[in-house]
């Protein structure tokens, strides 16, 4: 007896939570060891002071705007919207990835706002049957999540 493969559905929300709740950690670790570092008394011999808190500060503040842009995202698109943004941004993270080691590293880390503007046009349902065609060659296994184009 053999069972169909059944094809797995993408919903993308894995992406979301993922990116959420990391941007929520390094709002409260960086936002309290900052706190702590700049506020604690003063070791001797500690060369960073409390300039290391400072830039702790800075950083969860950095989180938080990126964690308002991340509900403004999410909670302005559909399931569908979601979906494919997400869908996008990790076929296109697969590119650079090969059996557990980055590929390409230097150029990985560059091309992640190009890899948003094109997330961006899939999330619209700018992106033509081609480009999802090309997207989808770079991981088959996962399967577009939106409606397609026209031929």
């Amino acid at each position: 007896m053999t069972e169909a493969k059944q094809t797995r559905v993408y919903k993308g929300s894995g992406y979301w939570i993922t990116q959420i709740v990391f941007s929520l950690l390094m709002i409260v670790l960086c936002g309290a060891g900052g706190a702590y570092v700049l506020f604690a008394p003063p070791n001797p011999g500690d060369e960073a002071g409390p300039g290391a808190g400072v830039v702790m500060l800075l950083v969860a503040i950095a989180f938080l705007f990126v964690l308002i842009w991340l509900i403004k995202q999410f909670a302005g698109s559909t399931k569908e919207q979601r979906a494919v943004y997400a869908w996008a941004i990790m076929q296109q993270h697969s590119r650079n990835v090969h059996d557990g080691r980055m590929l390409n590293a230097p150029q990985a880390v560059g091309n992640d706002v190009a890899a948003m503007s094109v997330a961006k046009k899939a999330r619209n349902g700018q992106l033509s049957r081609a480009e999802i065609d090309r997207l989808q060659a770079l991981r088959p296994e996962a399967p577009y999540p939106g409606k397609m184009p026209p031929a």
